[in-house]
């Protein structure tokens, strides 16, 4: 198998297998590290710690106590949540869902207003959901294949969102 080159924010240089996951890559880093990273920037775009990388390549660990690590923390959380939400409410209709400066939050439309109680059934599932360990990838379409996608989930305003984003994105 052929070798890599991984160069870190501090200049020092590990080498690792071609094909190699970043979760793998930050192993050799160290072990502490590995348990505790969220995400990595590798040649200044952030990956998930499922990405393989195949050539030398600079890499930026993010752990929860990093600006980056906490967004896309909350970033993933929030489409936990609304996983969850969507099979306790399957009526429930996604807008948007960002990360913000303290956590994340989703517009949802749907006709039952959530109590406390509701908060916590979401949360169980949320944890059930993590339990499962379901493979999740992120995946890239085209703007029609999108719009056809959410259009059969009745995800009306995903529709609206990606109709409103600029043609050239």
């Amino acid at each position: 198998m052929s070798k890599i080159t991984i160069t870190l924010p501090d200049k020092s240089i590990k080498e690792a297998d071609a094909g190699s996951t970043v979760y793998d890559i930050i192993g050799l880093i160290g072990k502490g590290l590995q348990k505790s990273a969220v995400a990595a920037e590798v040649d200044g775009e952030i990956k998930g710690l499922d990405f393989s990388v195949f050539k030398n390549s600079n890499i930026n660990v993010f752990t929860f106590d990093t600006e980056e690590g906490k967004s896309v923390f909350w970033h993933s959380a929030s489409h936990l949540m609304a996983q969850a939400v969507k099979r306790l409410y399957p009526d429930a209709i996604l807008a948007i869902g960002p990360s913000i400066e303290t956590g994340f939050y989703y517009d949802i439309d749907m006709s039952k207003q959530l109590s406390p109680d509701d908060l916590e059934d979401i949360e169980r599932e949320m944890e059930k959901i993590v339990e499962e360990r379901l493979d999740v990838k992120g995946e890239v379409v085209s703007r029609d294949e999108a719009i056809s996608l959410f259009e059969g989930m009745g995800e009306k305003y995903k529709v609206e969102l990606i109709q409103a984003l600029d043609s050239e994105t």
